[in-house]
This record gives structure tokens, sequence and C-alpha cells, in this order.
């Protein structure tokens, strides 16, 4: 089913601002552009990327996910042209130039399928000397110099003859620069490819990243709002924009790229993923390459702008002992407390706090950065922290001087314990992968982490010519200085950049951009230094991707808790056009979803791109992807039986007919099939709750529920028994909303979430029982508000299904709760406290509350007792009566 919703000055100044952006006066004028080399013609270029036939093919096998290669290189056709201008100021100083901007390199690579070995490497300097036969600072020329690689390139010396060479003899389109590849453990000669060199993007490619991703996210913010005239207006709005700005800056517009779709059943060469890296690096670099750029007093020059990505952090009990609220039994995922029965393992708040059934503490140790789960396998506990995340992350120095924002830039950590002694938890193993963490998961005491990073292209050489003002300067300058001058001063220009050709570039960087360009694994020694063990994942361990301009690089690696010594055991990647996104694994698949933003003239969409891995013990191996229309709200949206993946999406599209907005907002189920190389669909049900939200799934057997909402709480039931023809059965609406599904017994179905009251605006948490034994007959047994006496209520259960604790030999169940408001006096207070409750097939009944000196972080049931994690004690409550026990006492933690 399918349902669809239906003046001189000013000029100056611009010019001004647009010459301070892009390029010098000189500069501008050789970058001008004949009507086959305009942005068509460009755009064309770029995406023209024939299939070779010979091009090397690489094969996994179907049980032990390990690569072989067979067969030649392929090559990409790249045309265009340079245009290296160069100030008249500049040349006149006569100044001594002074060379930086060389990138560093490394050695260390990685045989695929193996655990790496440990391979020191000397860090680089961000600007080493691009001729070591020169002392550093010493100016080039135009001499040949050697950069760290070994390979020749030619510097640009600014004057007047360097001017009069590139505007007189621009680089020819058909010029090629010769790349010669990387030589691999596994290969005994480098491949060589071919690459003509590429015409600049545009003086707004630096910038339009970041612009784009602002446009992606404020219109991902819009598609989660309620179906509603205002929002249609403010989705126009923004597409108005958009389309505005793509009119004047055509690269603002691409949104997903549109490349030749290549085979997506191999991994790629190094050949192969050299050039593509390059091909990546002209469109995130192509305005610099050969154009001198002014800096001003500020000390910015003109460069690329970060490009911001944001991580995804992503939960069957028996009576005797609890364990952590999964999706998939025997998958478990990570949590910040872990039992065993006799001791709670707490990673939280910087450390590492085991504790006895007795409330005494065994051990406490230190750890470094934000913790973001641990898993307990026997005497192995594995705790993942990440540093340098968030939008408050390290900066990146980019090409040209700038200290952008603050860019996510995130290193995650991998600690292995030997617990066996609990008094003494004992380091085994700690691996440093860059990447952000995007979730996890473990089976059996193999930990298999899912890695996000954008891929870090190394940024073009330039070299820098002061520039010395002088007294008679025309009175051009001066008003170009008045135009120019920012609200914090220092607009004065004091050098000229001239940043490196594409062939040099291409030259200087090409045979090892991948060990540049890709996240890199380190083992941590002794005394905390870091040791590079090489990339996570090398050429043959990436996928061949389905598309051009794919940026941001997926990785899933496997790491046996059980092995000592850093490292990991297997891994795989694929490059995707954005990072974050929903993971779901069964015991033999792992699947990873991300997102793909469309846009054109007359609207945007999202689609969903999931990856499938076939893991088997610490083997990974790529096996299929697919795409859906629409976005996952968590990994409850993906689920696996019988050989078909199940799908839920939030489908929200724009686009402008006949200059009407016609708008889709409705949620939906597709089915995939997992055989083969794609993920096919095979049936879909969309155009449910038209106009309103998704907030909740669960796929329980062969039945999907969803929950959607707008102003009542629709409880949809789907019947999946047959992948080709899925039916939906039943329809039940309520008040409130959803956020969690639970399943609670047979025919038995959970829902936490709110309800707001109409009257008073009053938000309150409740906990719904269904009855959804007959999908066709959907039934509400009974609902509970559990904040009596607050005005407005929540609960971390809502968003965070390891907060849930649920034990279904007895029914219990126990979630935190927080509220709020003004009591009968007017006094405004605020509690956290722990709702316990009993859960038979007749309804819900309230056992009473637990409150607590701090907030609960997580509670954990061993026998008759419940234990309150809070974030520096456990507190101990007897089941029958909730009488407490007695508390840990952090201060006679041993050190």
């Amino acid at each position: 089913m399918s349902v669809v919703k239906r003046g001189s000055r000013a000029g100056v100044a611009a010019v001004a601002l647009g010459l301070s952006l892009a390029v010098p006066p000189t500069a501008a004028a050789d970058g001008a552009e004949s009507a086959d080399d305009g942005p068509a013609a460009v755009s064309a270029a770029g995406s023209d990327r024939p299939a070779a036939p010979d091009r090397a093919r690489a094969t996994r096998s179907a049980t032990t996910g390990t690569i072989g290669t067979t067969g030649g290189a392929g090559d990409i056709t790249r045309r265009g042209r340079l245009s290296p201008g160069i100030p008249e100021a500049a040349a006149a100083t006569g100044a001594v130039p002074i060379v930086v901007g060389a990138i560093g390199s490394s050695s260390a690579t990685r045989v695929p399928g193996r655990r790496p070995q440990v391979v020191p490497t000397i860090p680089q300097a961000q600007n080493p000397n691009p001729n070591p036969g020169a002392p550093a600072g010493t100016a080039t020329g135009g001499s040949t110099g050697t950069d760290p690689s070994g390979n020749a390139e030619s510097a640009v010396t600014p004057g007047p003859s360097t001017q009069a060479a590139a505007e007189t003899d621009p680089a020819p389109a058909s010029s090629a620069a010769t790349v010669a590849g990387p030589v691999s453990p596994e290969a005994g000669s480098a491949p060589v490819v071919t690459l003509p060199a590429k015409a600049p993007t545009g003086p707004v490619a630096a910038i339009s990243a970041a612009v784009g991703v602002f446009f992606d996210s404020a219109s991902n913010w819009l598609t989660g709002l309620p179906a509603s005239p205002i929002t249609e207006f403010l989705e126009g709005a923004l597409l108005l924009v958009r389309r505005t700005l793509t009119t004047v800056f055509p690269e603002l517009g691409a949104g997903q790229s549109t490349g030749e779709t290549l085979a997506p059943d191999t991994g790629m060469t190094e050949a192969e993923l050299n050039a593509y890296l390059l091909e990546l690096a002209q469109q995130q670099y192509g305005d610099l390459f050969g154009q001198t750029v002014p800096v001003y007093g500020y000390g910015y020059g003109y460069g690329p702008w970060p490009v911001y990505f944001k991580s995804e952090t992503d939960g069957g009990v028996g009576s005797g002992v609890s364990d952590t609220n999964t999706q998939v039994d025997g998958v478990d995922e990570a949590d910040f407390v872990e039992t065993d029965g006799q001791y709670v393992y707490v990673a939280h708040n910087g450390r590492l706090t085991i504790v006895r059934t007795d409330l005494t503490v065994a051990s406490e140790s230190a750890l470094s950065g934000d913790v973001l789960g641990s898993y307990l396998s026997g005497d192995r506990l594995t705790v993942i922290t990440q540093t340098g995340s968030g939008w408050y992350g390290p900066t990146m120095r980019i090409a040209a001087d700038y200290w952008g924002p603050w860019q996510w830039n995130p290193q995650t950590t991998m600690t292995v314990y030997d617990v066996s002694d609990r008094t003494a938890p004992a380091v085994v193993s700690e691996t440093v992968f860059d990447g952000g963490y995007q979730s996890s998961r473990a089976v059996d005491g193999v930990v298999y982490l899912v890695l996000q990073r954008s891929l870090n292209l190394p940024a073009p050489q330039y070299i820098e010519t002061p520039v010395t003002k002088t007294s008679d300067a025309d009175e051009l300058d001066g008003q170009l200085d008045a135009l120019l001058k920012r609200p914090w001063g220092g607009s004065d220009i004091t050098a000229y950049r001239t940043y490196e050709t594409w062939d040099a570039y291409v030259a200087r960087v090409g045979s090892q951009i991948g060990n540049l360009a890709l996240p890199h694994a380190y083992a941590v020694d002794a005394d905390g230094n870091q040791v590079d063990l090489g990339l996570v994942a090398a050429a043959g361990d990436i996928v061949r991707p389905n598309s051009d301009g794919q940026p941001m690089l997926l990785t899933a690696v496997s790491v046996d808790s059980a092995r000592d010594g850093a490292g990991f055991a297997d891994s795989v990647g694929a490059l995707v056009s954005a990072g974050g996104g929903a993971v779901y694994m069964t015991a033999d698949a792992l699947y990873v979803a991300s997102n793909e933003n469309h846009y054109n003239d007359s609207g945007w969409s999202t689609d969903t791109r999931i990856d499938r891995f076939a893991v088997s013990g610490t083997e990974i191996g790529w096996r299929a992807n697919g795409v859906v229309s629409g976005t996952l709200i968590n990994q409850f949206a993906m689920d696996e039986q019988d050989g078909y993946l199940r799908v839920a999406t939030h489908t929200a599209s724009s686009q402008l007919v006949d200059g009407v907005w016609d708008s889709r907002n409705d949620s939906g189920i597709y089915i995939l099939d997992t055989a083969g190389d794609t993920l096919d669909e095979v049936g879909q049900v969309t155009g449910l709750a038209p106009g309103e939200r998704l907030y909740a799934v669960r796929f329980i057997g062969d039945t999907g529920y969803l929950v959607t909402f707008l102003q009542t709480d629709p409880l949809f039931a789907v019947d999946l028994s047959d992948p080709a023809e899925p039916v939906l059965l039943g329809e039940l609406i309520v008040p409130g909303f959803s956020n969690y599904l639970q399943p609670v017994g047979d025919g038995l179905l959970l829902g936490i979430g709110q309800e707001r009251d109409t009257a008073t605006g009053n938000t309150h948490l409740h906990a719904s029982l269904f009855d959804v034994s007959d999908g066709t007959n959907l039934n509400q047994i009974e609902r509970e508000f559990l904040d009596p006496g607050y005005q407005w209520s929540w609960s971390s259960a809502q968003f965070d299904h390891h907060a849930v604790l649920y034990s279904a030999a007895d029914g219990l169940l126990v979630l935190p709760v927080a509220g709020s408001g003004r009591d009968a006096q007017g006094v405004y207070r605020y509690d956290q406290f722990l709702k316990v409750l009993r859960v038979t097939p007749d309804g819900l009944e309230v056992v009473g509350e637990i409150h607590t000196d701090e907030p609960v972080l997580r509670t954990v049931r061993i026998g008759d007792v419940l234990y309150a994690v809070g974030d520096t004690t456990v507190t101990a409550y007897r089941v029958g009566d909730l009488t407490e026990i007695g508390s840990s006492d952090r201060a006679a933690s041993v050190l």
C-alpha cells in the first residue's frame, strides 16, 4: 500500500568578498573557463569512471572471509586544467619564500586477515621540508626536490618568471602524472596508475562540504518533526535557500554522488584504492592546486573547511542473575555494568570499579577517555573508551594554516583486563583505533567493533611569500582593504601562499595516500606510548564502493578477548557517504546502516544503505549491501529471520511539482533477501500513519510492531510470514506514545513512553501492557503512570534499553524515573528514583519505589537482591520489600 500527502556599491562589496574567499585578481582571471570547461564539463569528467576490462578482482571465501586477488589494475580518466596565478604584489617583494605544508608519511601496513605486526614509526612533522637534502626553511625555487617517499616534485617559487610561465603555459588537460603504487607485503611489484590532471572544482568547493552538512542536519531535524503546515513551510524554505545557493555555487547541490556504479562484490586493489583517494583529494582541495591565495593579518588563510560527523551509540533475563538487556539472544551488547553473580563490574566516570556482592570494593582502576561500554566473558573484561570525541574534540590543522572549528577526530581504545584476581585486574592488551565508535557486539568472547572515520586526505603543500606593505600603496588597494576589513581587524595581506600543482601532489603522495588517509591501529606499550600497528583495513580489506564521492570509511574489526597482546584478528571496510547509523547483529551476520541524502533542484529525500557482513569466530567478511527508502530510528528497526532482513523506516521527502510542495511523511516495512551480493527487496508495506513520526519498532517472530505518533499512539501489527506479501493485520489507537517496546511473554508486549495532558501541557511517563496474541485485534490491557505527583516525567529507558531490568521468570520490571514540577505548596522539586513493577498476563502490578541518594545508572539483580549502581556507589535492596541492605563505601576502595 502507499499513501502520499499532497546596486553598484553592493556589487563592489560582493566582488571584493568573492576575491577574499577565492583567488587574487590574476589567479581569478586565469581561472575563467570556456564553455567546454564549465561546471557541467567538470562534473562529467569527475563522474567518468569506465570499468577497466582487466580490473583486478578480489574474492572472499564464503566460510573464512579471507581475500585473494587476481587480474590487473584499473585506471580512471580525469581531465581539466590548472591555473597557477601569482599576484604582482607578491612577486615584487623579492622576499625569500618559505617552504611549508609537506605531509608526513608512515610505512606501516597490515597484512589483510592477520594480526598486525608491531611496527614502530617515527612521528612526522606536519610540514616537513619537502627536500631532505636542503635545510628546513630553505627555498627550493624551481628546482626538483625529493619528498619523504622518494618521489620527485617541483616546488613553485613565486616571482615574475613563474607567473609568466603559469599564464602562458597552463597545464594541458591531457597531461598525466604517473603514480607508483605502494608495495604491499603480498605484492612483488608496484602497480602503476595513470592519472591525467583534473580541473579545479571551483572557489567554493572547500566550504561546500561544511555547508552541505548543515543542510543535511537541518533537513534531518525537520524530518523528525510531526507533519504540519509549519513543518512543510520550513522544509520548503530550507530547500529554497539551498536551491538559491546551488544556482550560485553548483557544488552545494550535488548531495549524493551519482558516479558509475561499481561492482560491490570485491575488495579494492591498492591501485584502485590510491586512485579513488586521489579523486576524493582532488574534490576536496581542487581549488587550491596551482593557485595563490592571500594570508591576512589575523592569520587565517583560505582553505577547506572541516566536515563534521557525529557518531551514534547504540539493549531474557532470569530471576537468578540479570544480564544486559539485549536485542538478540546470544549476542551481547556493550554496557557500563556487568555481573557474574559474585561481583559487579562498573566501568563509568573514568574508573573501573569491581564490587563484591557484600558491597565491599575489591578494586578500583583508572580509565582514560569516555567510557562507552564493557563486555564480560569468563575472567576477561573488555572496556571500550573514546578520546577526542564529540563536537568539541581536538582540532586538525588544515591546508591553509586555518585552525578550523572544533572537529570530531576521535580514537577508540579497546582494553582487555584479566580479572581472575578481582583485587588486581591486569591489562593483557590495549589497542587504539583511529576513528569514532559507532557500536559493538560480542559473541563467545569475540568483540566486534564498528568504527567510522572520515578519510584524512593529505593536504597540498604550499610556498609562502611574505608581503611588505609599502607606504605608497595605490588608492585601489586602500579601498579594497577597507572593503575587506573584518570586524575583528587585521585585514592586511601579510603573505601569499602558492600551492603545488595537481601533478606535483600526485607525484608526492599518490603512492602513499592510502597509508596517510586511512585509519591506523596502535598498541600501547608499558610506558603508555602508542606503537603503530599499521592500517586497520588495507586495500584488499576495503570493499569496492558503489559510487564515487564516498568520504567515510566504516570498519568492522574483531578482537578475541581471550588472546593476550595488542592487535586485532580481522577487519573489513566499506566506503560510505555519511557516518552514523544503526547496527544490528545476529549470531552470524552484522548489519550496519548509513544514510544517503539526495538533493536536486526540485526537492530532497533520504535513503538508508545497509551493509551486511558475515561473521564466524574472529573472521569477518563483507557479503552484500542494499538500499531502502527512509531512515531507521535505531537498531530495533532491523531484524533477520529465515534468510530475510526486515527493515522498518520513516520516510520523509519533499518535491516541488508545478510550484506546489508535494510532501511524503509516513512509515513502512521493507523485506530484503540476504542471499547473494545484494540485499534485494522482495516485499514491502508502506504508507503507514501518513503525517506521523515513527517512535518505536519491535519484530517478534513473524510479526512486526510499529508505534507512530502525532496526537495519539497508533500501534500497528504487520504479518511478515510471507516475505513477498507482508500484510497489515491491525491498528490500535491509544493516547500518548511508546518509545520502546519489550516482549514480556507469549502474546504480551510492553511499551514505555509518555502522554501529554492536553489541558495542562504536562507530560507524564507511563508503561503500557498490550495483548498482541491476535494481530487483528490488538488490545491494551493496562496503562500505568509512573510519576504520581509530578508535572513532567521521563525515563532513560525510553531511549536506552540497557536501563531496563526485566526478569522473565517472575515478571519483575525495574525502570529508572525522573520527575519534576511544583508540589501543592508551589515549591519546585526534582527527583530520580526506581519504579518497581511486576508484569502478569492480567496487567501491571506496582511493587513500589526505590529512592536513592544519586541517579541510578543501571540496576542489577542477583538472586533476591537488587543492586542500584550510581555514579559513585552501589546500593543493595531486598526484592521482597525493597528495604535497603547497605551501600558500598567508595572511600574504602582499594586504589
